[in-house]
């Protein structure tokens, strides 16, 4: 078996850190892999040592094409990315799959896959009903109504994939976190659910977490760079600013944050508060800076960032704004006045196509935290009780008990079970 990992996307590099760490496991354990991502993302694979390939995203149909084979699994990281981007056009790619002798899968972090085509176009419709109404308020000519209009609406429904449409030698994996198995298309035979754990050496982690706990008076606060390609620079600087001094004041024995910001925005500083600036973390040092941290800031909720935080005992606190800047004075104070539309993942406009679905009874969002900008009515106050509080539970580690209790297999017994099926 060798196993190719395919990641053309250039703004989204999540599905590119989840993916890793199983390539890594596979290259390690002896079996043959490739991976494959666009050359803007290779310092992602640096700890990497198999084969890499660097790619420019318009030509990775040539690339493809070399390294298909009838013993190849073919691994698609990124494929909403990818559509949502422009580099894959969904039919076009499911047909290029079916005339292949390999064999596929795509992975769906997200809650993409839909039971049928009845489903998609249910979710596309009320998805874009929902950003319609929230984008109301800019002119045609703001980048979000264009994002609206233009991307989401045109590409939106490509992001998803029914089972019906999927060809015979094409499978999907879902990593549980962040998906809730649905027992309905678990026994297709078409979709699997594996293990989505980052950690192994679990008492070694609760051990560095336990003597780092009386020194943690640091939090980590991590941006993407696809929120500029909804908002400017400008904008993004006066919320990001204003919005880091108010988890300061509710935190103030907090004297170092660590920024991890692949924009480049100016920030300004605070009084006897270091604030240390990065581009981006390898995976030892990112690891380090959340082991340290009393709380790791995200705004994406379904990012890999939380579920490695998670996972290390540190919680994951993410931002969000249930009403747009015009119906929240707290959401207006904290953007300087500017406009910005309700949001579930920053810059993210699309999510309402997958979001809702994905959170809707999934314990996995028991173990976040949530601050919910538009709501003027939450106490700031209350959020340390509530760090305090979900960073008890996951240092019992019922976290990790409960993914293991869930009795599924890794990512390899998945690839080895469909190796063996297409025997």
């Amino acid at each position: 078996m060798e196993v190719v990992f395919f990641g053309v996307s250039k703004r989204s590099t999540g599905e590119i850190n989840y993916m890793l760490k199983e390539c890594k496991k596979l290259y390690y354990d002896g079996v043959k892999v490739k991976f494959v991502v666009n050359k803007r993302n290779s310092h992602l694979l640096s700890s990497f040592e198999g084969e890499k390939i660097f790619i420019n995203p318009e030509n990775w149909y040539e690339v493809f094409k070399s390294v298909q084979g009838e013993d190849n699994i073919s691994v698609i990281v990124d494929f909403a990315a990818a559509v949502l981007e422009g580099f894959f056009d969904k039919k076009e790619v499911l047909s290029t799959f079916l005339r292949s002798s390999s064999t596929f899968v795509i992975v769906d972090y997200f809650g993409l896959l839909c039971e049928n085509e009845e489903e998609l176009k249910e979710r596309v419709s009320q998805s874009y009903i929902i950003m319609k109404e929230s984008s109301r308020y800019f002119k045609k000519t703001d980048r979000v109504a264009f994002v609206v209009e233009r991307l989401y609406k045109t590409k939106s429904g490509d992001m998803l994939f029914s089972l019906e449409e999927l060809p015979r030698n094409v499978y999907v994996a879902k990593p549980v976190p962040l998906n809730v198995v649905n027992s309905d298309i678990y026994g297709t035979g078409k979709v699997f659910y594996y293990t989505n754990l980052f950690s192994e050496q679990f008492d070694l982690v609760a051990n560095i977490r336990e003597n780092l706990e009386e020194n943690r008076r640091k939090f980590l606060v991590a941006l993407s760079s696809f929120f500029s390609y909804v908002f400017s620079v400008d904008k993004l600087s006066v919320f990001f600013n204003n919005l880091l001094r108010r988890f300061w004041e509710v935190f103030p024995e907090c004297n170092s944050i660590t920024i991890i910001d692949p924009i480049g925005m100016s920030w300004s500083d605070i009084p006897g508060v270091e604030i240390k600036k990065v581009k981006w973390l390898n995976r030892g040092d990112l690891l380090r800076e959340i082991r340290e941290s009393l709380f790791v800031v995200g705004f994406v909720p379904y990012s890999c960032l939380g579920t490695i935080a998670i996972e290390q005992g540190t919680p994951f606190i993410y931002v969000y704004s249930s009403k747009p800047t015009v119906e929240s004075k707290n959401f207006s104070e904290l953007t300087g006045g500017n406009l910005f539309p309700r949001f579930n993942a920053l810059g993210v406009l699309e999510d309402e196509i997958f979001f809702p679905y994905l959170k809707e009874g999934n314990p996995y969002f028991d173990f976040c935290i949530g601050v919910d900008l538009g709501n003027d009515e939450m106490r700031w106050d209350r959020l340390p009780l509530e760090v305090e509080k979900v960073q008890k539970i996951l240092q019992s580690d019922s976290y990790i008990e409960w993914v293991n209790n869930l009795n599924l297999p890794t990512f390899r017994e998945v690839l080895e079970f469909i190796s063996k099926s297409r025997e």
